[in-house]
């Protein structure tokens, strides 16, 4: 499902953006932070910074980048809410000693 969310997305972004990779981005930030809320705007400021360094243009390379974090988040709450399905208590260290 959350394959399938991603293109519709950014096949929308592509289809509606024009002016290159810099003018898509504020498309991009738009559906993936304000619209989705995949990630924060300080997730997205820093993609943006490791898209310039990145060799490739920098809309495919932020776009990748939103795309792998969106799939952990989303793999993050399916987890979450199959774990709070079964009653359990969360795993892991309690927090004493």
């Amino acid at each position: 499902m959350i394959f399938l969310l991603l293109f519709v997305t950014f096949f929308q972004i592509g289809l509606f953006g024009f002016g290159g990779g810099y003018g898509m981005l504020s498309l991009i930030q738009g559906e993936v932070v304000h619209h989705h809320h995949w990630m924060t705007t300080a997730q997205f400021t820093d993609i943006v910074a490791i898209s310039q360094m990145t060799p490739g243009p920098i809309g495919i390379n932020s776009a990748t980048y939103c795309g792998y974090t969106a799939v952990h988040v989303f793999k993050e709450h399916a987890a979450d809410e199959n774990h709070d399905n079964k009653g359990g208590q969360h795993e892991g260290k309690s927090g004493c000693g």
